[in-house]
C-alpha cells in the first residue's frame, strides 16, 4: 500500500502553474517530484481544477499549483479569469509560470527549431511579452499599442543564474529532466499510440520560405516544394536550445508564414494566452515550439514542445532561492494595487487612446535600440490628433506618459501608491498640479527619460503642457509640429535644437509615382496621364511649408 498523499492547506502554496492544453498539464504534472492530495477546499467561484505537489532544488522546496483551461476553451480571456479563480482560492501565491506550446518565429539572428524553448525576457521597451491583435498592420510591420508587465523579480533572477549554469556546464538540464520523467511515466515516451512526449527528429522539422504553400489535405510536406525549403546547418545533437526574449500573445491562431513575419517584430514565438495574464498574474512565459506559424504546421511535435517547455520550468524552480519567493509580494495584493491603479487612471481618463499612440517614426526606434540594454532609462511617446481635443488635455496626456513609463518597472513603486491613495480621498477630478506630481514620481525611477510627441501643434492645450513638461534635467523631449508652433515652443523649451523639416519635390514626385503610376506604367488599368499630373501638381503645391 502506498505512502498517502501529503494533504497541505491552501496557503502554503507559493507558485502557480497555468498550463492551457491537456498534453500541457500533462507534462506539467510529470514535473512534481511530490503529488498532494487535492485541495481541502476552493472559492464558491473557482472552476478551476487543480493538480497539487512539489519541486525540489538546492535552494529550497516549492509547494506548486498546476491549473490548466477549460476544454476548448483558450485565448487570453480564458487564460486571465483562470488566474483569478486560483488567486482566489490560494491567497499565498507569489508568482505564476504560464508553460505550454508556441509557434516558433525562425530568423537569422534566432536559429529556432522544434523543441526548443522560448522565454519571455524583458528586452528594451516591452517586459517580455507583447499583445499582436492590439494595434494596427503597416506595411512595415505590426505596431502594437499598450504594454505588458514584466515578470517578477524572483525569477527573473532565477532566470539569470540558469542562463550562468546553462553557459558555465555547455548545456541545460532538460535532458536529464525528460530522462528522468520517461522512467517515471514510461507512457509518455511510448510512441506507438502517435507522437509522444519525445524528440521527433530533424526528418520532421522542416522550415519552408514564406510563399511556400503546404498542399491542402497533404498529412506530411512530401508534396512541398523541395527548393522552398530552407536549409539550416545540422546541430550536434537533438537537445533543445533556450531562447530569450519578448514573446508575441494574442487570440488568433497564426497559420500563414507571411502574416508571421509581418506581425513577428523582434519576436521569438506566437501564443495564446500570456497578454491576458501579465497585467493581472505577475508571471513568466515559458513556450516549446512546436510548429513555425506557416501552413506546414501540424500536431507532431506538440506533446515534445510542451514537454521540454515543462523541463525548462523545472529547471527554474530548481534554482530559484525560497528566500526570494519568501520576500515576493502575494501575487493577489499585486494584482489588487496594480488593478485599482488602472481603474484609478482610466476613471480620470488618463489611460492613453489607442488613435494617439501610433507614432510612426524611426525615432522611436532608434530610443528602443538605445535603451535595450538600460533598464533605467524610459520612454513614452504620443501623437497629436485635433479631433480627440476632448480627451487630449493636459491632465490626460500626463497621465498617459506615466502610465507608459510604469510599463518599464517590474512593479508599481511604493511612492506611487501612497501618492494615488491620497488622491483617491479627494474624489474630484485630478488637477494639472496632481498629474505632475504622478509625473515628477514616475520620473524619479529613471536615470533618464525620453518624450517623444509628434504633431504638437495638434494639440488643445499645447502651452500647459510644454510648460508641466519643461526644467526636468532628467528628461529628453523630442517635438514635431509645423511652423507656427516655433514660437511657443522657442517660449518654454529654452535650451533646444531646431531641425527644420521640408518636403522635398523630388520624394513626393517618386511617392506619388509609387502610389498611383508613373509615366511608364504599362499596367491596362494605369491611371490617364493628365490626371496623373494633375494630382501631383496638387500635392506639390499643398506640400509648400510642410
Amino acid at each position: 500500500m502506498g505512502r498517502p498523499s501529503p494533504q497541505l492547506d491552501n496557503s502554503e502554496y507559493a507558485v502557480g502553474w497555468i498550463a492551457a492544453l491537456p498534453h500541457e498539464r500533462a507534462a506539467a504534472k510529470a514535473m512534481l517530484d511530490i503529488v498532494h492530495a487535492p485541495p481541502r477546499h476552493k472559492h464558491a467561484k473557482d472552476h478551476n481544477s487543480y493538480t497539487l505537489g512539489s519541486i525540489n532544488g538546492p535552494n529550497g522546496e516549492h509547494n506548486v499549483v498546476i491549473a490548466s483551461l477549460p476544454s476548448g476553451r483558450y485565448g487570453t480571456v480564458t487564460a486571465a479569469t483562470a488566474a483569478k479563480q486560483m488567486l482566489s482560492s490560494f491567497p499565498s501565491i507569489k508568482f505564476g509560470l504560464m508553460v505550454g506550446i508556441g509557434g516558433g518565429i525562425p530568423s537569422d539572428d534566432h536559429d529556432i527549431r522544434l523543441g526548443d524553448v522560448v522565454v519571455s525576457q524583458p528586452t528594451g521597451a516591452f517586459g517580455g511579452v507583447r499583445q499582436y491583435d492590439c494595434g494596427k498592420v503597416t506595411a512595415r510591420g505590426f505596431e502594437e499599442c499598450g504594454a505588458l508587465n514584466c515578470p517578477p523579480e524572483a525569477l527573473l533572477n532565477a532566470m539569470g543564474e540558469l542562463q550562468s549554469n546553462h553557459e558555465m556546464m555547455g548545456g541545460t538540464s532538460i535532458p536529464d529532466i525528460l530522462e528522468s520523467m520517461y522512467a517515471t511515466y514510461p507512457a509518455m515516451a511510448d510512441s506507438r499510440r502517435g507522437p509522444a512526449y519525445i524528440y521527433q527528429g530533424a526528418d520532421h522539422d522542416r522550415l519552408f520560405c514564406s510563399d511556400c504553400i503546404h498542399e491542402k489535405g497533404a498529412k506530411d510536406c512530401g508534396g512541398c516544394n523541395p527548393e522552398k525549403e530552407i536549409k539550416r546547418p545540422e546541430r550536434l545533437d537533438q537537445d533543445p536550445y533556450i531562447h530569450y526574449g519578448t514573446i508575441a500573445s494574442g487570440n488568433k491562431v497564426i497559420k500563414d508564414a507571411k502574416v508571421r513575419d509581418l506581425l513577428a517584430k523582434s519576436c521569438l514565438c506566437f501564443e495564446m494566452e500570456a497578454a491576458g495574464l501579465m497585467n493581472q498574474f505577475p508571471c513568466l512565459v515559458i513556450r516549446g515550439i512546436c510548429d513555425y506559424c506557416d501552413t506546414h504546421k501540424n500536431d507532431r511535435w506538440q506533446k515534445y514542445a510542451a514537454a521540454t517547455a515543462a523541463a525548462y520550468a523545472k529547471g527554474l524552480l530548481q534554482v530559484t532561492d525560497a528566500s526570494d519567493i519568501q520576500n515576493t509580494p502575494e501575487a493577489r495584493s499585486v494584482v489588487m494595487d496594480n488593478s485599482e491603479l488602472q481603474l484609478f487612471l482610466v476613471l480620470l481618463r488618463l489611460i492613453c487612446s489607442q488613435c494617439w499612440l501610433c507614432m510612426d517614426s524611426v525615432v522611436i526606434d532608434s530610443i528602443r535600440g538605445q535603451i535595450t540594454t538600460d533598464s533605467t532609462i524610459g520612454l513614452a511617446y504620443l501623437y497629436g490628433d485635433y479631433r480627440d481635443h476632448k480627451v487630449q488635455t493636459t491632465e490626460n496626456i500626463l497621465g498617459a506618459i506615466v502610465k507608459q513609463l510604469l510599463v518599464f518597472l517590474s512593479e508599481i513603486p511604493q511612492a506611487l501608491l501612497e501618492l494615488y491613495q491620497r488622491e483617491a480621498k479627494q474624489e474630484a477630478p485630478l488637477s494639472k498640479v496632481s498629474a505632475q506630481t504622478f509625473l515628477d514620481v514616475a520620473c524619479e525611477q529613471f536615470s533618464k527619460v525620453y518624450i517623444c510627441i509628434d504633431a504638437v501643434d495638434e494639440l488643445k492645450d499645447q502651452r500647459t503642457l510644454l510648460e508641466c513638461l519643461q526644467g526636468r534635467s532628467s528628461m529628453q523631449l523630442f517635438i514635431t509640429g509645423r511652423p507656427h508652433i516655433r514660437q511657443t515652443v522657442q517660449k518654454y523649451l529654452k535650451q533646444r535644437q531646431e531641425i527644420p523639416i521640408e518636403a522635398h519635390e523630388g520624394d513626393i514626385r517618386r511617392f506619388i509615382d509609387r502610389e498611383i503610376g508613373g509615366p511608364n506604367d504599362i499596367e491596362p488599368d494605369a491611371m490617364d496621364e493628365k490626371l496623373r499630373l494633375d494630382i501631383q501638381s496638387k500635392v506639390l503645391a499643398s506640400a509648400k511649408g510642410m
